[in-house]
């Protein structure tokens, strides 16, 4: 698992210095670095590290009584993917309303 983590590193790395270099507004890097990092902080870590602690920890009856947890981890995810997708959004349209 850490050569799939340092290679996301990387490339996230790679590209937002890409984007520097290419990208003359600042203030557009830090809209697309913010759309990445708000939403994996809000939404998909919390839900993931919820659904990894309870297949790691739980027992067979106490995942059969939580799983509307489960369900709210999903939805929380899908809401951080939507949050994403506009986020994103909004930082391509200021891009090309720039340009």
């Amino acid at each position: 698992p850490y050569h799939i983590y340092f290679c996301a590193t990387t490339l996230l790395y790679l590209a937002e210095i890409a984007g520097a270099i290419i990208i003359q507004n600042i203030g557009t890097i830090f809209e697309f670095v913010s759309a990445i990092c708000s939403c994996n902080l809000a939404f998909f870590l919390p839900a993931a590290f919820y659904l990894m602690a309870e297949h790691k920890y739980s027992s067979i009856l106490e995942k059969q009584q939580n799983h509307g947890y489960r369900r709210l981890s999903v939805a929380f995810m899908m809401l951080g993917l939507l949050a994403f997708a506009l986020l994103i959004g909004v930082a391509l349209h200021d891009t090309f309303d720039a340009l």
